[in-house]
C-alpha cells in the first residue's frame, strides 16, 4: 500500500494519505489542514498521478474510527497544487468539513470528465461550481443499508465487501468511494454499534438469505 503524511507544516502526521492501487482511489483522512505545495511535483503522491482515478477526502475520521463532529473536525483544507497534475481523476468526494481549497488544487483542464460529490450548500459545492466543475449531491434516500457495492441492492457480494473492509481498512468499497467513510459507515454498520465488524457482514448475509429478516438498523 502507498501511504504517508500530508498535513501542514508542524502537524504533518495529523492528515494522512493512502492510495488503493487496485481501485485507483487516493484517500485523505485525519484532522486539520493539508499541506500547501509550491508546485504539483512536491505532493507525495505525484509519482502516482497517472493512476489516480478518484480522490476521497474523509470527514471526522481518526485511525479508522468515527469521532464526534465539530466545526474543525476532519480535513478542513485541501492544499495548493495537491492534485494539480492528476489529470486522470474522474471524481472527488469532498465533505462539509472542507472550508478551504488551495490554489490550483485540482487540474483545471479536466472539468468535462471530473465530478465533485459534495454536500448541498457546502463550501466545496460553491467552489466547484465557480470553477466550472460538475457536481452531484449524495442522496441518502437512494442508498440501501448494507449495500457496500452501491448498486442499489444487497447480495452476498456486499457481505464479502464488508468483511474485506474489516480485514483490510485500506480497501475502499464502492459506497465509500462515492460518499466518503462517514456515510459509508452509516449504511454498512447494520447492527448499529458505531463500528464496522464481521458481525455486520454476517447480518447482511443473513438478510440476503432471508429477506424477512430485520437488520438492527431497520428496526
Amino acid at each position: 500500500m502507498y501511504s504517508g503524511n500530508c498535513g501542514e507544516q508542524g502537524s504533518e502526521d495529523a492528515v494522512k494519505w493512502y492510495f488503493n492501487s487496485a481501485e485507483g482511489v487516493l484517500t485523505i483522512s485525519g484532522n486539520g489542514k493539508m499541506a500547501d505545495y509550491a508546485e504539483a511535483s512536491q505532493a507525495p503522491w505525484y509519482y502516482l498521478r497517472d493512476y489516480i482515478k478518484s480522490v476521497v477526502v474523509e470527514s471526522g475520521v481518526e485511525n479508522g474510527d468515527i469521532i464526534p463532529m465539530e466545526a474543525e473536525s476532519g480535513v478542513n483544507k485541501i492544499g495548493s497544487y495537491a492534485f494539480a497534475e492528476c489529470e486522470n481523476i474522474e471524481k472527488a468526494v469532498i465533505p462539509e468539513t472542507v472550508v478551504d481549497i488551495g490554489e490550483h488544487a485540482f487540474p483545471e483542464n479536466v472539468s468535462e470528465q471530473m465530478v465533485f460529490y459534495v454536500a448541498e450548500g457546502s463550501y466545496a459545492e460553491t467552489w466547484a461550481v465557480e470553477k466550472g466543475f460538475k457536481t452531484e449531491r449524495g442522496n441518502e434516500e437512494t442508498v440501501v443499508y448494507g449495500d457496500a457495492n452501491n448498486d442499489g441492492s444487497i447480495t452476498a457480494a456486499d457481505s464479502a465487501a464488508i468483511l474485506q473492509k474489516v480485514l483490510n481498512n485500506s480497501y475502499i468499497p464502492a459506497i465509500e468511494e462515492a460518499y466518503g467513510y462517514e456515510k459509508a459507515l452509516k449504511y454498512l454498520d447494520v447492527n448499529v454499534d458505531n463500528k464496522l465488524t464481521a458481525a455486520d457482514s454476517a447480518m447482511v448475509l443473513q438478510k440476503v438469505l432471508n429477506s424477512s429478516f430485520t437488520m438492527t438498523v431497520e428496526e
